[in-house]
């Protein structure tokens, strides 16, 4: 045997390492030659859960989290009087929480912040004012805080903004006539609210991811079936009715009756896909999931959701190498004790192009006294790496919790030999 074939059968051992019992890999290691059996008793990186993480504050909606670039993330959430929180991973290490003078309004429970980058050290953040819903942008770059700028609008929604370019964003919401309208900025000067046609459930908002070099935007049709609105460049958008089984309408935490969409990437432009996911409300709930590939969409799901839907949320994720990751959150509630949450169970899925209902789940520890959230919203700064964040309690705020995964250390010694 040599020590190439040797090298390539212990990939394939530790490619299977999480999945296979340890005596079991212990047994296929004894068929090495000491020289690779040697290379077992390494340290071999495996991804793992760390978490859950005390970030503080004291929020009661949905978090928001964007990477900017490797290793740097910008996180917002709501506190009480529509005050956002924001805090920056960066160098290593957490800054300290900083209160913003917010405009969020209080009374949109699921209601928060949407936020992209178009850049290394750029964040633009919009939301929905209270009072007169129209939109609010707000800009943080290094050192710098632009304000909340007003984009007018009267949204029934909150807005999805992506970037196509740098400078370039474009923002969609539901209208008060029910349609989907666009704003865009070309990086002078902001286009205006305009319809684009369509019927968007009530309730419900857009979830738009740019793909294939366009903008498509997903939102749940008056009838509970699944409307595509492919965007051109010029402002118009030509409205898709995908054939796929007329499903129950999309239930999600609360009243959330949307989608969220990620673009999984391929081995090039044309073999990538848009994947979106809600839970559907049947007989047995489930998280459903929608494929998009440009022309059709195929419907499946996930397998059942754990616990009930006014306490539970999720969140899907797109890495590197064709895979999208999924974790959920399910809140419980002890008898006797009313409906407070006071336990959380987090499962994670990791997909990889194929279908699978291998939920797994993660004994993670809340920490004592940061309260048990509803709202759990994910991002990834690079492979292998998959940071969630969790807040909002409803009545009683909660801290900012952060869990993550990522390639870790791990010993796997020979049987009788130390490790």
């Amino acid at each position: 045997m040599t020590l190439r074939f040797a090298a390539n059968l212990l990939a394939a051992v530790l490619a299977h390492a999480r999945r296979t019992a340890r005596w079991s890999v212990f047994a296929l290691a004894l068929l090495l030659p000491a020289a690779a059996q040697a290379q077992i008793r390494q340290p071999v990186m495996l991804e793992q859960w760390s978490g859950w993480e005390d970030l503080g504050g004291a929020f009661f909606k949905r978090p928001e989290c964007v990477s900017s670039q490797t290793n740097r993330l910008d996180c917002f959430s709501v506190q009480f009087g529509g005050v956002v929180g924001t805090r920056q991973w960066a160098q290593n290490t957490w800054s300290t929480l900083i209160n913003i003078n917010g405009v969020v309004p209080e009374h949109f429970f699921n209601s928060g912040a949407n936020c992209v980058s178009w850049g290394p050290d750029h964040v633009d953040c919009f939301v929905r004012r209270d009072g007169d819903d129209q939109m609010f942008r707000r800009t943080f770059q290094t050192g710098s805080d632009s304000g909340w700028e007003a984009l007018g609008g009267v949204l029934t929604s909150d807005p999805s903004c992506v970037s196509t370019a740098l400078r370039h964003l474009d923002c969609f919401a539901r209208g008060t006539d029910g349609q989907l309208h666009r704003n865009s900025f070309d990086g002078d000067i902001w286009s205006g609210w305009s319809a684009l046609g369509g019927q968007v459930m009530a309730d419900s908002k857009p979830s738009c991811v740019v793909f294939r070099g366009g903008i498509d935007c997903m939102a749940v049709f008056t009838d509970s079936r699944l409307e595509i609105y492919q965007v051109q460049s010029g402002g118009a958008a030509t409205i898709i009715h995908p054939s796929v089984p007329n499903t129950v309408q999309a239930i999600a935490a609360g009243t959330d009756a949307s989608f969220r969409c990620v673009v999984a990437p391929g081995a090039n432009a044309q073999s990538s896909r848009i994947e979106c996911f809600a839970p559907e409300l049947t007989t047995a709930p489930t998280l459903g999931r929608w494929e998009f590939d440009g022309s059709n969409v195929t419907v499946s799901d996930t397998g059942p959701i754990t616990g009930f839907l006014n306490s539970y949320d999720w969140d899907c994720v797109a890495q590197q190498g064709e895979r999208v990751d999924c974790v959920d959150i399910t809140g419980h509630a002890t008898p006797g004790f009313g409906p407070t949450i006071t336990s959380m169970t987090m499962r994670h899925l990791n997909l990889n192009f194929q279908p699978s209902t291998n939920w797994r789940t993660q004994a993670l520890t809340v920490p004592s006294g940061a309260g048990f959230p509803v709202f759990v919203r994910c991002t990834s700064w690079g492979p292998q790496r998959l940071d969630c964040f969790a807040s909002g309690g409803g009545l009683s705020a909660t801290h900012l919790l952060h869990a993550w995964l990522s390639p870790q250390p791990v010993r796997l010694g020979l049987p009788g030999t130390p490790h």
